[in-house]
């Protein structure tokens, strides 16, 4: 017998007295038992969650598959003809239907190329054309006596591009020297470099032009979109005339850059009206005088070519005599007239574009 069988008297009497050593020994053992238990429980739980995760990721991925590879969305009869694989949108969580807008599409950009002014082919390497197809040219030559990566090849090199552009851009095919975001954009070309540029970057590129000016007062005097035109309208001389004149130097700096000092700078017969009244005027204050004059006959020009219908409509095809009634006409809606009221808003306008239309008359006769 052990000594806990006798622990007291009570032991002795009632046989079938337990002690409470033994109980306190059982219940401890017990809490220990349910406490694993309880763990292994959760243990349990927290897989299955997991599970039950897994596959509803797995069930969005397919659908998201499934609808991506689908066209349901493209019209109204495939939405019926592909009706069973819509429901499968109701098996998807919208806490992870962020899957489909991460999923990204991918975009081809197309290389800049640029069309050689020599051969006239479109090419995406430049460089690499110009050497080895016009390696006898003297500008090709010039820029192959530099080593590559070198300032002078590269200034070569974008000259030579840009004068290619622009010749693209005389015929109505734009490529702008930088791409911008907004496609509605107005480009005229720098008056040094040729670059094709838009219209609100224009006077901030003269500082950083290639062929830029020494001088930085005549920097700022220059107005670099009055420039451009007269670099548009030059081009655009067949008798290459126009540089030798006084009224290129005098007038079309100060002329206002818009579409009908453009027109007034390009037409054969304005500008060499101007020229004539700068002959006939030599005081510098009537300068001004022969811009006015000359941006008239323009304006009279835009009318005529509206009413005709015809945008290459030229000075010298109204000397016609059967265009006399839409001369008149023309003359009276750019003076502003009206019907009703029988006046004008500028009722000396007409008479002086009369004046000026016979001038125009005399020089056309003796030049024919």
């Amino acid at each position: 017998m052990s000594f806990l069988d006798f622990d007291s008297d009570d032991s002795m009497k009632d046989p079938t007295f337990k002690p409470e050593v033994k109980d306190k020994q059982t219940t401890f053992f017990d809490l220990q038992k349910t406490e694993d238990v309880l763990t292994i429980e959760k243990n349990n739980e927290k897989e299955l969650e997991k599970k039950e995760v897994k596959k509803k990721e797995e069930q969005n991925n397919a659908a998201v598959e499934e609808i991506m590879r689908s066209d349901i969305v493209s019209t109204d009869e495939q939405l019926n003809e592909k009706s069973p694989k819509i429901v499968i949108l109701s098996n998807i969580d919208v806490s992870n239907f962020n899957q489909i807008s991460e999923t990204q599409t991918k975009t081809t950009t197309k290389k800049k190329r640029t069309k050689c002014k020599f051969c006239q082919t479109d090419v995406t390497n430049f460089e690499r054309h110009l050497e080895r197809n016009h390696d006898d040219t003297k500008e090709v030559q010039d820029m192959m006596s530099f080593p590559k990566s070198h300032p002078e090849r590269k200034k070569i090199l974008s000259l030579l591009r840009n004068a290619a552009n622009f010749t693209e851009y005389l015929k109505g095919n734009v490529q702008p020297k930088y791409h911008y975001k907004t496609e509605s954009k107005e480009y005229y070309p720098c008056s040094r470099c040729k670059a094709m540029l838009s219209k609100s970057y224009l006077s901030r590129h003269k500082k950083n032009c290639i062929l830029k000016h020494t001088n930085n007062n005549e920097i700022r005097k220059m107005n670099s979109l009055a420039a451009s035109q007269t670099l548009i309208a030059s081009s655009f001389d067949e008798n290459s005339n126009l540089h030798k004149l006084r009224v290129k130097e005098e007038v079309f700096d100060r002329m206002k850059p818009d579409y009908i000092s453009l027109v007034a700078k390009s037409d054969y017969l304005i500008y060499n009206f101007g020229e004539n009244y700068l002959k006939k005027h030599r005081r510098e204050q009537l300068v001004t005088v022969c811009s006015n004059k000359m941006r008239e006959l323009a304006r009279f020009l835009i009318q005529f070519r509206k009413m005709t219908n015809n945008s290459k409509f030229r000075l010298q095809d109204v000397f016609k005599p059967k265009l006399f009634d839409m001369t008149v006409e023309c003359a009276k809606h750019v003076g502003g007239y009206e019907k009703y009221s029988k006046t004008y808003r500028a009722p000396s306008l007409p008479a002086h574009l009369g004046t000026s239309l016979k001038q125009v008359c005399e020089l056309f006769t003796d030049w024919s």
